[in-house]
């Protein structure tokens, strides 16, 4: 099992109107079996942060990473 951390980020436009993209809020998830399951759950979680129906009312895309091996997870 690992821990990972999971970004959402939108997708702006700077002064000179070139693209950029800007993390809006990270959220670890401490324990997964798989990478797939850590983002569902940080999806739901995100929503329910941010009090909305979907995670894409306020981010455009994920990124995630792994941010190590958790020993003694069950």
């Amino acid at each position: 099992m690992s821990a990972y951390r999971v970004t959402f980020l939108r997708k702006l436009r700077n002064v000179r109107g070139e693209p950029v993209q800007a993390e809006y809020r990270a959220i670890g998830i401490r324990v997964a079996r798989e990478p797939e399951r850590a983002v569902a759950a940080a999806k739901k979680r995100f929503a329910r942060l941010e009090g909305v129906t979907h995670w894409r009312l306020r981010a455009d895309y994920v990124d995630i990473d792994e941010a190590g091996v958790v020993h003694g997870a069950a």
